[in-house]
């Protein structure tokens, strides 16, 4: 993704998303897999993520923001995912 690709995310073209989307959904489905395990659940955070991604995406100016923005959020909800999981399962031994 190129400079002009930045600034056509960020202007809310479709195109630039979903080459953007392409690019990085493989790689954001394993790092979500490295936290939960579960193939389908890392789908569908990084689905999730995704989502936000592009109803945020005027804050973005370049793809390190971008990156940066995936990455931690999948991290955290990851993290909660794993936290509710626990909870769950407390309660189902119940």
């Amino acid at each position: 993704m190129h400079h002009s690709t930045d600034k056509e995310f960020q202007s809310g073209d479709k195109q630039a998303f979903r080459l953007l989307f392409n690019m990085l959904y493989p790689v954001m489905c394993l790092y979500a897999r490295k936290y939960i395990g579960s193939d389908e659940d890392s789908e569908d955070i990084a689905q999730e993520i995704f989502i936000e991604l592009w109803h945020q995406h005027a804050k973005f100016e370049s793809l390190n923001q971008i990156k940066a923005f995936l990455y931690l959020s999948i991290k955290n909800k990851c993290l909660n995912f794993r936290k509710h999981q626990i909870v769950k399962d407390k309660y189902s031994e119940n």
